[in-house]
């Protein structure tokens, strides 16, 4: 079984994110992003190791089993798209976000990014686009998934 990374906030972490990954059967484990560079980090830690890498974001609740279904594709991106703050610069959708994704760490493109994070680390804020941006520079494009997800993002606690 695949876990689902969780990458959280100290107080960010959404009360019904790890419960909807539970209910659909997936092994979770939250990681407390401490700076602004943890969450980075961590995604290199995730894509060294072979295989398919789930992560889901402390304010994102699945209620279809989406995760599953993208750990069941064999394409090396998989995303579900869903709606964030237009703040950030993306729109309703948008398939550049890596709060419900999954990425093949065998795929030689997800090898490179995670070759390229370690060597010029990113904060979380730009993680997004960075990774996005790197990937389909290698050529690749994200494999959207269909399925109803809800965006707490009104409900993040600043710190």
């Amino acid at each position: 079984m695949t876990t689902v990374h969780v990458p959280s906030t100290r107080r960010g972490l959404q009360p019904y994110v790890v419960a909807a990954l539970v209910q659909h059967g997936h092994s979770c484990h939250v990681q407390v992003v401490e700076s602004d560079y943890d969450y980075c980090a961590f995604l290199v830690r995730w894509l060294v190791r072979p295989g398919r890498v789930a992560v889901v974001e402390h304010d994102v609740e699945i209620i279809d089993d989406v995760v599953g279904d993208m750990l069941r594709c064999g394409q090396p991106w998989c995303c579900t798209p869903y709606p964030h703050n237009a703040v950030y610069g993306t729109g309703p959708g948008s398939d550049d976000l890596l709060g419900c994704t999954v990425l093949d760490a065998s795929y030689p493109a997800v090898i490179y990014l995670a070759g390229y994070l370690d060597a010029h680390p990113v904060p979380w804020t730009r993680l997004d686009v960075t990774v996005a941006k790197i990937l389909r520079g290698e050529g690749l494009r994200p494999h959207g998934h269909r399925g109803l997800i809800v965006h707490h993002h009104g409900w993040h606690v600043a710190e």
